[in-house]
């Protein structure tokens, strides 16, 4: 049977492959939404804008995927320099087992 991967560790993975280049939060966004509604588009202007927003940046109680496996580059863009090995923790990442 195949390894299935957490969606937590898709995001960190799609984020360590832009390199140091990085990737834009919206960039993430748009591929957490694909993952979640493959046949939906990204739309600026409606609740796609905050997309995942908690999940990726935090609460109050809970920091965010980013805030705790990533960090921005000089360009403001996040990257992911490794993907961390085991369960990755985050309020809406570590529930989810995809294929």
């Amino acid at each position: 049977m195949a390894k299935k991967i957490r969606k937590g560790e898709k995001v960190l993975r799609f984020i360590n492959k832009a390199g140091d280049k990085g990737r834009r939060f919206t960039e993430i966004q748009k591929f957490i939404l694909k993952i979640n509604r493959p046949y939906s588009e990204y739309d600026s202007s409606t609740s796609d804008r905050g997309y995942y927003c908690d999940a990726l940046c935090g609460t109050t109680f809970q920091k965010g995927l980013l805030e705790q496996y990533c960090i921005k580059n000089d360009r403001g863009r996040w990257t992911c320099p490794e993907v961390p090995k085991g369960v990755i923790y985050g309020s809406r990442f570590s529930a989810r087992v995809l294929k």
